[in-house]
């Protein structure tokens, strides 16, 4: 069971502890994406963009408003990192 000073849910009623989160805590999701390098060296810029674009709206689906960072690693290498702000492309650094 999931207890707070404003209201108890049930164990299983994932529509509601969706609900909760998301109105009790700031709309922050970060998001690490395991690849093996050489498949992601293979992407160009832009296929690489539109893979991360592709996640972020699918988080967006869900989590309208969610400010998403990541990164992108092989093992302990961290091989891109990005961003995007709720709707905004996302910004690969």
């Amino acid at each position: 069971m999931i207890f707070s000073e404003h209201e108890r849910l049930e164990v299983g009623d994932l529509p509601d502890l969706e609900d909760y989160l998301v109105d009790y805590y700031e709309d922050d999701i970060r998001v690490t994406i395991k690849v093996d390098e050489s498949d992601w060296d293979s992407f160009s810029a832009s296929e690489k963009e539109d893979f991360l674009q592709g996640i972020c709206d699918d988080i967006w689906y869900d989590f309208e408003d969610a400010d998403i960072t990541g990164t992108v690693k092989e093992g302990s290498s961290i091989l891109q990192t990005f961003e995007a702000s709720a709707g905004d492309d996302v910004s690969i650094e």
